[in-house]
């Protein structure tokens, strides 16, 4: 390619879907500035008209002027294509989740892709009150003992009950 001056991008990331079919598919690679940053070799998609696949590429140990080459090597035989197609070059995008309150948050996230809620709770499971669903512990909440009922003239007392409960 030409030279592309990405000193205006904050997080530079070149970007690109990509499509590779057939059992003598060869090698697909990336140079930046003579740099080899990114290859895959061999069949990448089960059949002609599968979803093409998407690839994204850390420009950020580079500044000023880059020169980009994708290079496609053939295969051993005429059963093999490949393409390229999408090229873009932006900000790094990248992948977590951006909601502050979630278990799984990420602050270097720029695109939302699912959160997972937190759900807080005693997470010892010798724990009485053992949460298996939770995902952040309070051992505070944490209660030790067997639960039952405590009331010695109830039907379903139990003696070994030390918290009250069913």
């Amino acid at each position: 390619s030409p030279c592309i001056n990405i000193d205006s991008l904050s997080s530079p990331a070149l970007s690109f879907d990509y499509h590779m079919y057939g059992l003598t598919t060869g090698l697909l690679q990336v140079n930046v500035n003579g740099d080899s940053l990114w290859s895959i070799s061999g069949q990448q998609q089960s059949s002609s008209t599968a979803a093409w696949a998407s690839a994204q590429i850390d420009l950020s140990n580079y500044s000023g002027k880059v020169s980009i080459q994708f290079i496609g090597h053939k295969g051993t035989s005429y059963t093999g294509d490949m393409a390229i197609d999408n090229i873009q070059l932006g900000e790094l995008q990248v992948p977590g989740c951006t909601d502050s309150t979630a278990f799984n948050y990420n602050p270097l996230a720029t695109i939302n892709v699912g959160c997972i809620a937190t759900v807080v709770g005693c997470m010892d499971q010798t724990a009485a009150n053992f949460n298996a669903l939770a995902n952040t512990n309070d051992t505070s909440l944490c209660l030790y003992g067997v639960f039952g009922c405590m009331d010695t003239t109830g039907c379903n007392y139990n003696s070994s009950a030390t918290l009250a409960g069913t």
